[in-house]
């Protein structure tokens, strides 16, 4: 067990012979905190057994001292420049012993001067002293600088705050033991040790109080509640010590003296000799030291854990940053040089293809999968969006096809309005198109940026250079790849192909229209037999006079069958009647043809069976109106202009919406709007399709199939070698701190294995 000690301090001087200021792992420690003028330097030199720390006023420690006792029995010889039973030594001066405790406390004022500098302010460098004596226990503490308030002399304002900055970075680690000084004359409550160690251990589980100045109480006051844990109770309990006073340092009191009247004290007061055993120095020093043992014990497993992980990270680090470049214009550098290129290459296709590791493989989606979410969640979610309709009126389309009969009146819907409507659509598609190249070629510079790692890192005027040629390739790309996407709206746009067997087609579409016209007639009778039943019946329940509501029967034979449709005792209106065949209304609507009937609801002339209804409907109107002829048409309708006024003519003619539809527009209206919407969604998914083609075609492979030989060809010059493997200053202090690190670790490694090696005998 008595191995183990040993074992950290070996640890502390490794890391510091490399030059770290701190040990890269969470070493077991025990740190002393307390605040100015709480006894702490008169506890630790209790502990060492001669005075050695430097005193004055305001911060006299400022870095960390790590103190590593050694017991040296009594069978062991001391060295022979050694005269007493006690020397020191400073890892910062090998081999040099020092015996004259007044020489050690100017060494340590100087080396504290040395990290620290030479005003008041404070370092977190340690330094390392290791004392040998036959008088100690084997024990490692860490003197931290005490807790102050107010800046003294030079000391920054914050004084304060980077005390406890650093104080709580050696604390907060979980393997370190917490020694809270506090003096015993003052409210424990107030103890700015245990306020910082509560912060970091708030269950006390690793915090050990030590109460100082138990002989400066006032009369009549104790410490029985601090000593038994009645104020602030911390697992391992309070042990209370007497220190050397002023006029003891000043008289140069020793402390073998000091300990003997502190044992003294403690036998013979009537509070505490009841506990005199468990209180004093010489039992701190073995409390310390079996608690931090047993603390080493349990922490060894995970130590060994941590510093093989750091091994392994540091070198895999190295491989990473690699050996230093070749100089000069030689093989080396262009191989080097070359190596890099085609790595970097194989890394910008592996990423397109879906291959790429690391972290960003599984915290986001990256390289391929990205332009996949472009070509899918992006740009065909906006076709999807897009409706034919969105910027095409009534008044567009009704201009549309007046515009392409000229002076004729057509017999069918002119082919001239479909075609000019639907390249106006088909340009619509351009920008999304456009856009979707934009966001490709902008996402592959990204990628191509991202890439450029550590490796290319070390290399500054090579990172760049890589960059640009990237850049430049995927520019010389794009322009080609719009120009293709503008192609194939062009293709779209050159040759409307009517005859395509997923378009809805003139007959498909006329027959369409039909029925979704005789659907709605169908819906208006129901909803009119449906008013007037209601009508009828709100008339009879309330007795008010009105014409009587009759069966079909009632009405002349001429009247019975067409308008019945199936239904019993409901009538429909005359001018309601629908047409028995689709060649009745084909003829009727689309040719202009008048179609005689027998009924009451006659065809009129260039009116289909809707436009017999319609035109019923409005000279019943008309006849009711006030003024009206009878037969005549509404007083709606525009005034004709006659030729014989001057201004007959206006300079722009435009259709207007408050101009109300004829049956026949309303028709067109309908069947042109159902031939727009299939030949849009034929267009819509063609360019899902062909777009994301063409863009991969011509943008994303050219550019991975081409990368390397762009850059081998605008790069690879032996002129140039030296310029682009020139190495970062930063990268190689960078290399030279990571080899720093993989030496300390492969010695830790080695030494925290040599207890594994000794079995368990070591750890008993």
């Amino acid at each position: 067990m008595e191995r183990l000690i040993p074992v950290i301090n070996r640890l502390h001087e490794t890391f510091a012979k490399c030059g770290l200021k701190a040990a890269p792992v969470d070493l077991p420690q025990i740190t002393v905190v307390g605040s100015q003028s709480s006894g702490k330097s008169s506890v630790l030199e209790a502990l060492v057994g001669f005075d050695f720390l430097p005193r004055g006023s305001g911060i006299v420690t400022r870095c960390p001292i790590v103190i590593e006792m050694m017991h040296v029995k009594a069978s062991e010889s001391m060295p022979e420049s050694v005269s007493g039973d006690a020397y020191v030594m400073f890892l910062s001066r090998p081999g040099e012993l020092f015996t004259d405790m007044d020489v050690v406390r100017t060494e340590i004022a100087a080396q504290m001067e040395k990290v620290a500098g030479s005003s008041k302010g404070i370092s977190p460098t340690p330094v390392i002293m290791r004392v040998f004596s036959r008088h100690v226990v084997d024990l490692t503490l860490i003197d931290l600088p005490g807790l102050t308030k107010v800046a003294v002399g030079d000391q920054p304002e914050d004084i304060e705050k980077l005390v406890r900055e650093m104080i709580l970075a050696f604390i907060k680690r979980p393997n370190a033991i917490v020694l809270a000084v506090h003096p015993a004359n003052t409210d424990l409550a107030t103890s700015d040790a245990l306020q910082l160690a509560k912060r970091v251990d708030a269950s006390g589980i690793r915090t050990l109080g030590v109460i100082t100045k138990l002989d400066l109480m006032d009369d009549g006051t104790d410490a029985r509640d601090m000593l038994a844990g009645r104020v602030v109770p911390l697992q391992h309990g309070y042990i209370g010590v007497v220190n050397r006073s002023q006029a003891d340092i000043t008289a140069s009191r020793t402390i073998a003296s000091a300990r003997e009247a502190e044992a003294t004290f403690f036998s013979s007061h009537p509070l505490y000799a009841s506990s005199a055993s468990r209180m004093g120095a010489a039992y701190l020093a073995t409390k310390l030291s079996a608690l931090l043992m047993e603390h080493i014990r349990a922490c060894l497993p995970s130590l060994r854990s941590q510093l093989e992980t750091l091994l392994a990270e540091q070198r895999a680090r190295l491989d990473i940053l690699g050996p230093p470049p070749p100089l000069g214009e030689g093989e080396g550098a262009g191989g080097a040089l070359l190596q890099l290129l085609t790595r970097y290459a194989n890394e910008f296709g592996a990423a397109l293809d879906g291959r790429a590791g690391g972290a960003a493989a599984t915290r986001e989606l990256f390289g391929g999968a990205r332009l996949n979410y472009i070509f899918h969640d992006v740009y065909s979610a906006e076709l999807d969006a897009m409706t034919p309709f969105e910027t095409l009126s009534d008044e567009d389309l009704r201009t549309a096809i007046r515009n392409a009969t000229g002076h004729r009146t057509p017999l069918f819907v002119p082919e001239g309005a479909f075609e000019l409507l639907v390249k106006r659509l088909i340009v619509r598609f351009l920008p999304p198109a456009l856009a979707c190249v934009d966001l490709v070629y902008r996402d592959l510079v990204t990628l191509a940026d991202s890439l450029q790692g550590e490796e290319l890192a070390r290399f500054p005027r090579l990172r760049r250079a890589v960059g640009d040629v990237t850049r430049g390739l995927l520019a010389a790309h794009k322009a080609p790849t719009a120009q293709m996407v503008k192609d194939l709206l062009a293709m779209e746009g050159s040759f409307i192909n009517t005859r395509h067997p997923h378009f809805v087609g003139g007959a498909a579409a006329m027959e369409q229209v039909r029925r979704d016209r005789e659907a709605a007639e169908e819906a208006e009778a129901e909803a009119a037999s449906a008013a007037d039943a209601a009508s009828a019946a709100s008339a009879g329940v309330n007795g008010r006079g009105g014409r009587d509501y009759l069966p079909a029967s009632s009405f002349g034979a001429a009247y019975e069958d067409p308008t019945r449709n199936g239904r019993s005792g409901v009538h429909r209106r005359p001018g309601r009647q629908l047409p028995d065949s689709s060649d009745r209304w084909v003829n009727g609507v689309l040719l202009g043809h008048e179609a005689a009937s027998d009924g009451p609801a006659a065809y009129g002339s260039g009116r289909g069976a809707s436009g017999a209804a319609s035109s019923h409907r409005r000279g019943r109107a008309a006849a009711a109106a006030p003024g009206s002829g009878g037969g005549g048409r509404s007083d709606k309708r525009r005034a004709a202009p006659r030729a014989t006024d001057a201004d007959v003519m206006p300079s722009r003619l435009t259709v207007s919406g408050d101009e109300p539809l004829t049956e026949r527009e309303r028709t067109e209206m309908d069947l042109i709007r159902l031939l727009l919407s299939s030949y849009f969604d034929l267009v819509r998914v063609r360019l899902a399709d062909q777009v994301p083609k063409a863009v991969m075609c011509f943008l994303v492979n050219k550019a991975k199939s081409g990368l390397q030989s762009e850059l081998v060809t605008k790069l690879y010059a032996r002129e140039r070698f030296t310029e682009l493997m020139a190495e970062d200053e930063g990268a190689a202090a960078d290399r030279r701190n990571t080899e720093v690190l993989v030496e300390a670790a492969e010695a830790a490694v080695a030494i925290v294995n040599e207890v594994r090696d000794l079995g368990t005998d070591a750890l008993a």
